[in-house]
């Protein structure tokens, strides 16, 4: 499943990129930037903030669990992000 964020690192930027599809074009896939920060951290609040507003719960308890969910990603993002500054890859998706 293709994700909807990524994560860019540039030498000034972190910056969150969500990915969209042109529907002139055949779906074709392109990315838009979303916002900039300065801290790994600061785009990764981003993240998770668009992420609970982008998951349409029912009840308390369906939030609860799609918030832990994000929460147990965020590990794993933050560990990838931080080897692709090692690394210098192009980015991360979220």
């Amino acid at each position: 499943m293709k994700k909807k964020y990524r994560i860019i690192v540039d030498e000034l930027n972190v910056i969150v990129q969500e990915r969209k599809f042109n529907k002139k074009k055949d779906d074709e896939e392109y990315w838009v930037s979303l916002a900039y920060y300065g801290t790994i951290e600061g785009a990764l609040d981003f993240v998770v903030d668009r992420k609970i507003k982008d998951a349409w719960v029912d009840d308390l308890k369906q939030m609860v669990v799609e918030i832990q969910n994000i929460h147990k990603d965020l590990k794993g993002w933050s560990k990838s992000i931080t080897e692709s500054r090692t690394s210098h890859k192009e980015a991360i998706e979220v």
